[in-house]
């Protein structure tokens, strides 16, 4: 891996924080500052480009997929919900800003970054939502259903904000 890539990967991360921008477009970014030649008339990312930025082993990206591989999906994910979802050290400290973009950088290693995997968590959910089913279960004789809880209002309408004057 080179480093002056992941440097520029990290550079674009950090920089579209707090703009409300989507991960798509940091990619547009460092598609566009590593190699512009993959960048179309149109202003898009070309499939040679995709195909480029999915064969480069960039740290703090990509997620494991369903098949075992590493890919970048999270286009349309905001950078600060990517960034808290993966780190969340990171985004205090870039909520922070006691701390400048370029001391964060330089530190950026000392940040832990978490890798997503989705084979794991949907075996982890099936086995919580298997294990829930099987004390239902247990509990009600073996029955089947579903709980149903009513939770009444106040008959008094000292918290209803349409009657307060």
């Amino acid at each position: 891996m080179d480093k002056a890539t992941q440097n520029v990967w990290d550079n674009c991360l950090i920089r579209n924080y707090g703009f409300r921008h989507k991960m798509g477009r940091v990619v547009f970014l460092f598609i566009l500052e590593t190699r512009p030649d993959l960048i179309s008339e149109e202003n898009r990312i070309t499939q040679e480009g995709f195909d480029y930025f999915d064969n480069l082993e960039l740290r703090r990206c990509k997620d494991r997929q369903w098949c075992g591989k590493l890919k970048f999906v999270k286009y349309k994910q905001s950078v600060d919900d990517f960034i808290g979802s993966h780190c969340l050290p990171l985004l205090l400290a870039l909520a922070d800003r006691k701390i400048t973009n370029g001391q964060i950088i330089e530190n950026i290693s000392a940040y832990k970054w978490v890798r997503h995997n989705q084979k794991i968590r949907a075996k982890s959910n099936y086995r919580a939502k298997k294990k829930g089913l099987r004390e239902y279960y247990d509990k009600n004789g073996g029955e089947k259903g579903i709980r149903l809880e009513i939770h009444p209002r106040e008959r008094d309408k000292r918290t209803d904000w349409g009657t307060v004057k």
